[in-house]
This record gives structure tokens, C-alpha cells and sequence, in this order.
């Protein structure tokens, strides 16, 4: 899996949007 925008892959939650 690839690293998505604002962030790194989470457990069931969505990357930081700061």
C-alpha cells in the first residue's frame, strides 16, 4: 500500500489534513 496525502496510512482512520 502507498502512502496517501496529508499523511501515512492509518488503522481505520483518515491522514492528518493539518
Amino acid at each position: 500500500m502507498s502512502p496517501m496525502i496529508g499523511g501515512h496510512l492509518e488503522v481505520n482512520q483518515p491522514p492528518p489534513l493539518t
